[in-house]
């Protein structure tokens, strides 16, 4: 018996810890979008986004990004932007 009550307190309060998660996650969603106060800031978090995303492909070179020829990188980019816009 103490066994069981046990176990449904265990129960109880895994439960009640998820629901105040999602609770959380619900009321951060729920804010505002904050605005950027000035131009200077919002680019330059455009260009730690920019610089992260370079960095991230240079290291670590998903998509057999290594095996295109240097000069044709760009030139394979603007390819596949036109195909998907067809």
């Amino acid at each position: 018996m103490k066994q069981s009550i046990e176990d449904q307190k265990k129960k109880e309060a895994s439960e009640s810890l998820i629901m105040s998660f999602f609770a959380n996650i619900r009321q951060f969603l729920q804010k505002p979008f904050p605005e950027t106060e000035s131009w200077t800031k919002y680019f330059r978090n455009i260009a730690f986004i920019s610089l992260f995303v370079a960095l991230f492909l240079y290291v670590f070179e998903p998509f057999g990004i290594s095996t295109i020829e240097s000069g044709k990188a760009l030139t394979y980019l603007v390819q596949d932007i036109n195909r998907s816009m067809r």
